[in-house]
């Protein structure tokens, strides 16, 4: 994984984190807090624009290919 990749992994897992201990992520169930969120990824390992967390109440969000977060999303056409 090149350098740029991680470094972007890595901001988008602390975004994701902000989000869930400012409440956005709160849930009934622990499961979903402590779950561990995996970006997904095309076949080139290029990572898919619109990407979701906590799949019973999902957060979404747009990304670069790169994985640069870009904004939040309720659905693929925002990502567009």
């Amino acid at each position: 994984m090149n350098m740029h990749r991680y470094v972007s992994l890595l901001l988008l897992v602390f975004v994701i984190s902000f989000a869930f201990a400012n409440g956005e992520g709160s849930s009934k169930t622990t499961t979903s807090r402590n779950a561990l969120f995996v970006p997904e990824c095309d076949e080139n390992g290029d990572y898919h624009r619109f990407q979701c967390v906590n799949y019973t109440s999902p957060k979404c969000f747009c990304i670069r290919k790169d994985g640069l977060f870009l904004s939040r999303a309720k659905k693929l056409e925002d990502c567009e």
